[in-house]
């Protein structure tokens, strides 16, 4: 009994009826592969047919329909829609790698990591936009324009508790007691901070 040819599987090429059908007219009686698994019917069809010496209805078993040129026939396509070129699972379905619900093909940035939410292309969300990537930044509502460490908050050059952006004495002493601008506090007005 005859063997099928070698044919590439899961993740692009698939085999075509037409080549079990070649197959079946030099003595092969089934197919085996995951192709052949996955549209099981129409193989089956397709071997019946030509098993009962209609040959001209096997033919027409063998025709079918890739509307989307992704490799899997329409009938077992679950994304019938497919972009031209994009890589496809056995389902038909565009690849996601990382599982962040951006096809392979569109995603730029295609290592997101898992459970991360991400915009329409892929990358991590910065809702504040402040150059730091929501699932990192422990400051996520920083106003627009601030300057922020890599942790995603406002840099407080002289640790005195007031955002640079703020503050309106940037070298204040390490350790003084500050107002809310940021400056050294003097509560009894003699030019010494307290």
């Amino acid at each position: 009994m005859p063997g099928l040819p070698p044919v590439p599987g899961g993740g692009g090429l698939r085999a075509q009826p037409g080549m079990v059908l070649g197959a079946l007219a030099t003595g092969a009686q089934g197919a085996v592969g995951s192709s052949y698994n996955f549209a099981a019917p129409v193989y089956q069809r397709l071997m019946g047919t030509f098993a009962k010496g209609d040959l001209a209805a096997a033919r027409a078993e063998a025709v079918v329909s890739d509307a989307d040129g992704d490799g899997v026939i329409d009938s077992a396509d679950e994304c019938p829609n497919t972009p031209s070129r994009a890589k496809v699972d056995a389902a038909g379905c565009p690849l996601d790698s990382d599982k962040d619900g951006v096809a392979d093909d569109l995603d730029k940035c295609p290592d997101t990591p898992k459970g991360v939410k991400v915009d329409k292309d892929g990358c991590p969300l910065d809702s504040d936009r402040d150059g730091v990537t929501d699932d990192r930044d422990l400051c996520p509502n920083t106003l627009s324009g601030v300057v922020v460490d890599k942790d995603g908050c406002p840099l407080d050059a002289d640790k005195d508790g007031v955002a640079d952006a703020n503050d309106q004495c940037p070298t204040t002493p390490v350790g003084a007691t500050v107002d809310r601008t940021g400056c050294p506090l003097d509560s009894d007005k003699d030019g010494v901070y307290d």
